[in-house]
């Protein structure tokens, strides 16, 4: 007997919170968090909440504008334990009024530090606890882990490129202030019939490693689109370049850099690849089949 294989047939992305927007309806903010909703045949679909922004201002406001009903909602998934991708999680968590699973790495949760220009916390603004008396079933994530058919969010991306090296952050563990290697940086990748769509919150783990890992989980490598912060704003034009030569080998249709990709890059991606640049702010709707 053959197993039927349950894939996505529609995939929705909504970006409610990004750092830019070209509509006046929205507030755009430093962080992001996107509504990505999963369709399956005999019209069932999974909504998962991809970060939920910098802070409750502008994730409130925006998803007034967008009509859209956070109590939906299926399941939130963390892209790492940065400020301007889990501030907004208590807002969140009071607008689902429900108990809802928080996917994350273990390390998102730990004391998250930036040297530069001073000392300063960069983590989630709220303790385990307070998420989960909130309503946070908190589900800690290394490997990766398929939260509905088709849908994978990665966990631990393994480093395989020479070139996409972490920036300087730093973390306490144990008692100790040491440079963060950011492994609780994770993605999410979803199998269509057709190809892959990968999805970055901030790409500290580097993109090209994010792109590898999805193919190699999904063993798919027509990438559909990729979406999400890159963190190429302070990348030197040897990364740069290597990144986007990995784009042009790994043909992918469709890109569209958002948060922290910085400006540079979009150029040069619009150059380089300016049929595959689809450009997202806060606000826009995508629908991907």
């Amino acid at each position: 007997m053959q197993v039927r294989i349950i894939i996505p047939q529609e995939v929705k992305i909504t970006i409610l919170v990004e750092n830019t927007t070209f509509n006046p309806k929205f507030i755009a903010d430093h962080g992001l968090s996107m509504l990505i909703d999963i369709f399956y045949e005999n019209n069932q679909k999974h909504s998962v909440l991809f970060d939920t922004g910098n802070n409750t201002i502008a994730f409130k406001y925006n998803i007034q504008q967008l009509n859209t009903d956070m109590r939906e909602i299926d399941y939130i998934v963390l892209s790492h334990g940065h400020y301007d991708h889990a501030g907004g999680i208590i807002e969140v968590l009071n607008l689902t009024k429900k108990k809802i699973p928080i996917i994350a790495h273990p390390d998102a949760f730990r004391k998250k530090l930036s040297l530069k220009p001073k000392l300063r916390y960069i983590g989630i603004p709220y303790g385990e606890r307070e998420i989960e008396r909130a309503g946070g079933i908190l589900i800690k994530n290394k490997k990766p882990i398929e939260i509905t058919p088709g849908v994978f969010v990665l966990g631990e991306i393994p480093r395989v490129t020479n070139f996409e090296l972490p920036e300087d952050f730093y973390i306490e563990i144990d008692g100790e202030v040491q440079r963060d290697k950011l492994l609780d940086d994770q993605g999410i990748a979803i199998k269509m019939n057709d190809g892959i769509i990968v999805i970055s919150g901030c790409g500290h783990s580097g993109i090209v490693n994010i792109l590898k890992f999805s193919v190699e989980i999904t063993k798919h490598d027509e990438i559909k689109h990729l979406i999400g912060g890159f963190h190429l704003i302070n990348a030197n034009a040897e990364r740069l370049k290597k990144t986007l030569q990995s784009f042009l080998e790994m043909k992918i249709e469709k890109i569209s850099p958002l948060h922290c990709s910085g400006t540079r890059f979009i150029c040069q991606l619009k150059q380089t690849l300016p049929n595959a640049l689809y450009e997202l702010h806060t606000g826009d709707k995508l629908t991907i089949r």
